[in-house]
């Protein structure tokens, strides 16, 4: 699992063609402790086909980039395919649990995003030359 900020946010997830899952925290919060953290991890270790990062909101730009996706809780999942949104999964009752993430890494689509969406996302970002 790799720590990114919104410049490899762009990089990594939004502008590369494979499929990353996204674990959206605020500066409160450490991922360490998330009671799903384990699943994640090795998730990332055995996958083949995906990435998994973790992405602080805490920094303004960060906090703007997650915004435009929607993401106002967390912690929140996303798993991009290609760019864009293809499965969703935020706290329902201020809690993410183990078998949520479970049903979550194995289940077809709950949110998508049009990919002009999100190259409108990338375009917006791009002019502010995010460093």
């Amino acid at each position: 699992m790799k720590h990114i900020n919104s410049s490899d946010f762009i990089q990594d997830i939004l502008t590369n063609n494979h499929s990353s899952v996204v674990l959206f925290y605020s500066k409160d919060q450490n991922p360490d402790s998330f009671s799903f953290i384990d699943i994640l991890k090795e998730y990332s270790e055995k996958s083949t086909s995906e990435s998994v990062f973790l992405y602080n909101m805490s920094e303004p730009k960060n906090e703007e980039l997650a915004l435009n996706f929607g993401v106002e809780n967390t912690p929140t999942l996303l798993i991009f395919k290609n760019g864009s949104i293809n499965r969703w999964l935020e706290p329902t009752n201020n809690k993410m649990n183990k078998q949520n993430v479970l049903k979550f890494l194995g289940n077809p689509i709950y949110y998508s995003v049009k990919k002009e969406d999100a190259t409108n996302i990338v375009n917006t970002f791009s002019k502010k030359k995010i460093k």
